[in-house]
């Protein structure tokens, strides 16, 4: 192996292991949002227990208000980082940074086509750090969402 690279270098895996904390944080509270929502109801298909899209999915027609919608918008984005973060191929470099790729396949009449690459040349512990308060920022709204709407169904009347 090319001695310029690095595997799992302390500089990445802790702000990765924190950020991979917090993703499972924002899933979780968003499944709870969305069981709130439901009344703790069976979803078809398991709405609550996916992740990305589908969560997202189920996540949006819990409340309509604009305010939501963005908050939702939000963590729809950090979602594209998360599955990059965790499903994409590192590359380490000795000079502090890395470099990711994500291989897509395309279907094409339900053969699996060509495979296509998401590349980021340049991703450092800064960006990570990043991603960490944003989706720290979020779990915390999303939270305050959700007390707001147990709070609606358990009033009075």
């Amino acid at each position: 192996m090319d001695s310029s690279f690095n595997r799992f270098p302390d500089n990445f895996a802790l702000p990765l292991g924190r950020l991979v904390l917090a993703f499972g944080e924002l899933e979780n509270l968003a499944a709870e949002h969305i069981l709130v929502h439901s009344r703790h109801q069976l979803l078809p298909n398991g709405g609550w227990s996916r992740s990305g899209q589908q969560l997202d999915e189920a996540l949006r027609p819990c409340d309509d208000s604009d305010a939501f919608q963005r908050l939702c918008d939000e963590i729809h984005e950090l979602w594209t980082w998360r599955n990059l973060f965790i499903h994409g191929d590192w590359v380490f470099r000795t000079d502090g940074t890395a470099a990711l790729s994500l291989r897509r396949h395309r279907k094409l009449d339900k053969q699996i086509g060509r495979a296509e690459f998401d590349i980021w040349p340049l991703i450092t512990p800064a960006r990570i750090d990043e991603l960490l308060e944003d989706a720290l920022g979020l779990a915390s709204s999303l939270q305050t969402f959700t007390v707001q709407l147990m709070a609606r169904i358990n009033e009075p009347g």
